[in-house]
């Protein structure tokens, strides 16, 4: 396959297919029923988690025509202490779905390397949620060194599409925050802060369509908040998104950056699909410092064309306008 050359008619694809949000156990031609399994010592080789562990495991699973019940419980027996729970109940009709999983692992341990926590302390991560299929809610909570790091709650519910669609519309709502200080690098402490909290509000529509109407994240440095929606073929078809990064003035290490501070960037990305197919960006940056270079002040600014959709590639295509002043080489 290639891309079109240029002045070519664009490339026409099969129409998508909406898939709606489901949830469905296997079904098999007979029942599963482990009453006991227990494997007193299973060695793991340091491929398969990134360094070797031994392991006691013990089981018990069902699965038939009623629903899914399983409890597993791994236990490392080894030089690091540690054990994974998973306790769950779902029945076929979704009526009921119990879940609950525990995380308990002493310092140096595999969870905290996995998640590339600084000094790889103890982990200690629950998740228990209770409900229907239309109406579940799940509560998160995070410790490492037995300090609360992070909590929150996410929820599925079911919503009455609008008129004239069939199916059901899935809501899903996420709320989470806490002191991540402890969870990133020193150097970017200052940006996250003792308080970050994302909240995300999310429609899964029965057409296939994920509307994501409302989410923000708001930590020490940063402010960010917008809506976007992407159509049935998972095609932005409609952006707003606005934030800031600052700190009272400060400079202000950006994670990931190398070494690039900034005093502020203000940030507003705007399409909107039902009005046409221009998209437009600014982003105004203040005092950008790098070891090589310092811009005083900058500006970015995108005049583009977004064109998506089921019958045809998408494209992107924009005119970019950079104004800086105030440059300093070393």
């Amino acid at each position: 396959s290639r891309l079109p050359e240029p002045g070519e008619e664009p490339v026409e694809l099969p129409a998508a297919e909406a898939e709606e949000f489901s949830f469905e156990l296997p079904e098999l031609p007979v029942s599963i029923d482990i009453q006991a399994f227990e494997v007193a010592e299973i060695n793991l080789g340091e491929p398969i988690l990134g360094e070797a562990a031994s392991l006691a495991v013990t089981a018990a699973a069902r699965l038939n025509d009623e629903g899914l019940f399983t409890d597993v419980s791994a236990e490392r027996i080894d030089s690091v202490a540690g054990v994974l729970d998973l306790e769950a109940t779902v029945l076929r009709d979704g009526t009921q779905i119990d879940l609950n999983i525990g995380l308990k692992e002493a310092p140096d341990g595999i969870a905290s390397r996995l998640l590339s926590l600084p000094d790889r302390p103890s982990v200690d991560l629950s998740i228990a949620g209770a409900g229907t299929l239309d109406d579940f809610t799940a509560d998160i909570a995070l410790k490492t060194d037995a300090t609360p790091r992070l909590e929150g709650q996410v929820s599925l519910s079911a919503e009455t599409p609008a008129e004239g669609q069939s199916g059901t519309d899935r809501r899903i709502r996420a709320e989470i925050g806490g002191d991540i200080t402890a969870l990133v690098l020193p150097e970017y402490q200052d940006f996250f802060g003792p308080d970050v909290a994302l909240n995300i509000d999310t429609l899964l529509v029965s057409d296939g369509s994920i509307d994501v109407q409302d989410f923000s994240i708001a930590a020490k440095a940063v402010d960010l908040a917008g809506k976007v929606t992407l159509g049935p073929d998972k095609w932005p078809s409609f952006v707003d998104v606005a934030g800031e990064i600052a700190e009272n003035g400060a400079p202000v290490a950006l994670p990931g950056a190398d070494g690039i501070t900034i005093q502020s960037v203000g940030l507003d990305v705007q399409f909107d699909a039902s009005k046409g197919d221009a998209i437009t960006g600014r982003f105004d940056i203040l005092d950008f410092r790098q070891e090589a270079v310092t811009l005083a002040k900058s500006s970015l600014v995108l005049d583009g064309v977004l064109k998506g959709g089921a019958e045809a590639i998408g494209s992107f295509a924009s005119d970019i306008k950079l104004d800086v002043s105030g440059i300093e080489l070393s």
